[in-house]
């Protein structure tokens, strides 16, 4: 598995929506990322079996 692909750049700009949230005080904003992040982790790891 390539580190720079499709997943790796969602991720990546989930995280900075999030920060982005914090600063501007959008908790539900950060919230949504923060979920969004949680459930594609644990999509990997139920499919993967890891």
């Amino acid at each position: 598995m390539k580190f720079m692909d499709n997943d790796t750049i969602a991720l990546a700009a989930l995280g900075v929506i999030c920060i982005c949230g914090v600063f501007l005080h959008m908790e539900n904003l950060c919230a949504a990322a923060v979920g969004a992040i949680g459930g594609y982790i644990g999509s990997r790891v139920a499919t993967d079996g890891r």
